[in-house]
Formats: C-alpha cells, structure tokens, sequence
C-alpha cells in the first residue's frame, strides 16, 4: 500500500538531497540567464533553507559520516 505524499512520515536521503538540489535551483537559474554578476537577493531564503537541511542531515541524521560536527561549528 502507498501513502499519500501528506502522510510520509519518514524522508529518504535521496529526497532530502533532492529538496537540497532543487533550492539552489533558482539561485543557478539566476546566474545562467542573468550572469554571474547580475545575480539578484530573491535566492539567498531558498539557500538558507537548504543550509538548515544539510546541517540537519550532517547533525540528526549522521548523513554525510566523513565531516566532524565540529567542522560545521
């Protein structure tokens, strides 16, 4: 039987690494049509979001083992 989306309680890493991915989305959309020195502010909550995740995957969920939490400090 399959969940509807609303009822996962559980995240895959691939779908956390895939919200990650999708978030610096708009910040790469940016630069390619804009340029790289043309880049606005309108990313800078959606690269604060996929921050928060990584760091939330790298402290709870001990995701990526080969960085210490002290180096995130």
């Amino acid at each position: 039987m399959f969940l509807p989306e609303a009822d996962r309680y559980s995240t895959s890493k691939r779908q956390l690494e895939s919200r990650i991915a999708t978030l610096f989305g708009g910040r790469i959309a940016e630069e390619l049509v804009f340029g790289a020195d043309a880049v606005t502010t309108g990313a800078s909550n959606d690269i604060e979001r996929a921050t928060e995740l990584a760091r939330n995957m790298v402290h709870a969920l001990g995701s990526f083992r080969s960085l210490r939490s002290a180096d995130l400090q």
